[in-house]
C-alpha cells in the first residue's frame, strides 16, 4: 500500500515474478475495506501517505479481528530516526524497508517475515 502507483505496480509486478501473490492498493480506505475479507498473508504499507499516514493504517488493520496478527512491513524515505522506530513498533510494525530499496530486498524481508509468522 502506498500513494505512488507507480512505485505500487513496480513493487507488485516485481513480487509476482518472485513468486507473490499481490493486491495492490493506492487508496488506504480501499485497502481497509478489502482486507479483512481477503485476509492477507502481511502487509506492506508506506508510512508517509496522504489522507490517511501509514501509522494509522497498521493500527486499524491490526484493530480489525481478522488482522489482528498479520505481520506488516512499513517503507518509508522519511521516517529514519530512533524515535520513529518506537512509533513503528507501537502502531504494530515488524519491519521497515527504507527507501530506496531493490525488490529483492522486498521480497527477502517478505520471506524473513512470512517465516517467522508460520513458526509462531
Amino acid at each position: 500500500m502506498d500513494d505512488d502507483a507507480e512505485l505500487v505496480e513496480e513493487l507488485a509486478e516485481a513480487l509476482e515474478a518472485a513468486g507473490y501473490r499481490v493486491d495492490p492498493f493506492t487508496d488506504a480506505g480501499e485497502a481497509l475495506a478489502v482486507a479483512p475479507a481477503q485476509r492477507p498473508d502481511i502487509a506492506l504499507i508506506d508510512l508517509k501517505m496522504r489522507v490517511k499516514n501509514g501509522f494509522q493504517l497498521a493500527r486499524e488493520l491490526l484493530a480489525a479481528e481478522a488482522l489482528s496478527g498479520i505481520p506488516i512491513i512499513a517503507m518509508t524515505g522519511y521516517y529514519t530516526r530512533r524515535e520513529d522506530e518506537k512509533l513503528m513498533k507501537s502502531s504494530g510494525i515488524r519491519a521497515c524497508l527504507f527507501k530506496p530499496f531493490t525488490p529483492e530486498v522486498a521480497a527477502r524481508k517478505l520471506d524473513s517475515l512470512l517465516r517467522d509468522k508460520s513458526s509462531d
